[in-house]
């Protein structure tokens, strides 16, 4: 019955990737469908990590180019500066860089992109960027793109 069983799984997960439709594995959705983009570099849902330097990375560097400030905090808005990878954040008023931090990966997501950074020992911090507002650049803590862990 095991093997039966077994096997029956491996046929629809077959079929599902084939139809490109999502695998559920327990409560996290899977998604094994490529896509072509704009420049034609492929990418997978489930990991669609930009090839470094590519024209598609430098594209999606381009939305967030270029100064932004965090919402609340009223009067104390946090300054965050893009400028290629490189990302520089300014304390409320201040001209001197509080933190200075690289993009080490783009990733193109369902919802748009996510801009993942390496904060040290083992932790990252990120940002998404959602194409249907691209106004609003949305901190996301843990490095992951489908994670909320971390949201501010």
């Amino acid at each position: 019955m095991n093997k039966w069983k077994s096997k029956l799984i491996a046929v629809v997960t077959a079929l599902c990737m084939a139809l490109s439709v999502p695998v559920f594995a327990g409560s996290a959705s899977v998604y094994v469908a490529t896509q072509t983009m704009t420049d034609s570099t492929q990418f997978n849902r489930m990991d669609g990590a930009l090839k470094k330097n590519s024209a598609a990375e430098k594209k999606a560097l381009k939305f967030i180019k270029g100064t932004w400030y965090t919402q609340g905090g009223v009067p104390y808005h946090n300054k965050t500066v893009f400028s290629g990878k490189t990302v520089k954040l300014y304390a409320p008023g201040s001209k001197k860089v509080l933190y200075r931090y690289k993009i080490d990966k783009v990733t193109k997501t369902s919802y748009g992109y996510y801009y993942r950074i390496y904060l040290g020992k083992g932790c990252y911090g990120g940002w998404r960027l959602y194409l249907k507002d691209k106004s609003t650049l949305v901190t996301m803590g843990n490095g992951n793109p489908y994670s909320t862990s971390g949201y501010s």
